[in-house]
C-alpha cells in the first residue's frame, strides 16, 4: 500500500509541475499545444478552423489558409468559443515570416526578417467577422491598410 501512495504522490506531482509549466509557456508554444489538443480530443473545433482557412480574401482572390501558410513557418490555428458573449474566435499563429512594411510606414524597422505573425477572426454574436493582425507580440492590431500588405506579402513572399 505504501508503494501505491508514493507512486500516487509522485503523479500528482509531476501533474502540478507539468501543468505549470504549460501556464507558463509564452503565447505561442502554449498555442501550439492547445493546437494539438483540439485536434486529438475536440474534432469540432477544427470544422470551425476549417471553415475560417476556407474565407476568401476579396482582394486577393486566395482563401486565409494558403495566405498566411504560404510563406509561414510552425503554422497553428486554435479556437475558443466565449459563451456568455456569444463570440467565436479562430486564431493562427506563425513564425519566420518576411515582412516589409518600409514603403507603407516612414519610420525605422519597419522590416520583419523573422516575424511572428498572429492573425485573429473574430465573430461576434450578431456573426459579423472581424479580421485582426498583430506582428511580433504586439498587443496592438496592425492599422487597417498595413494589414492588406501584410496579407500580399504572405501570399506572394517578400
Amino acid at each position: 500500500m505504501k508503494g501505491f501512495m508514493k507512486v500516487l504522490i509522485v503523479l500528482v506531482i509531476v501533474g502540478i509541475l507539468g501543468f505549470v509549466v504549460y501556464s507558463a509557456l509564452p503565447e505561442y508554444p502554449h498555442n501550439k499545444i492547445r493546437s494539438y489538443g483540439q485536434k486529438q480530443f475536440q474534432p469540432e473545433t477544427q470544422v470551425k478552423i476549417q471553415e475560417t482557412q476556407a474565407l476568401v480574401n476579396p482582394s486577393l482572390d486566395a482563401d486565409y489558409k494558403t495566405i498566411l501558410e504560404s510563406h509561414t513557418n510552425s503554422k497553428v490555428w486554435v479556437y475558443d468559443k466565449d459563451s456568455t458573449a456569444g463570440t467565436e474566435q479562430v486564431t493562427f499563429y506563425g513564425t519566420g515570416a518576411v515582412i516589409d512594411l518600409k514603403e507603407v510606414m516612414a519610420e525605422d524597422g519597419a522590416f520583419y526578417s523573422d516575424a511572428k505573425v498572429k492573425v485573429v477572426f473574430l465573430t461576434d454574436a450578431e456573426g459579423k467577422l472581424s479580421v485582426d493582425v498583430y506582428l511580433n507580440g504586439e498587443d496592438t492590431p496592425v492599422d487597417k491598410n498595413i494589414k492588406s500588405v501584410i496579407f500580399t506579402q504572405l501570399l506572394n513572399g517578400n
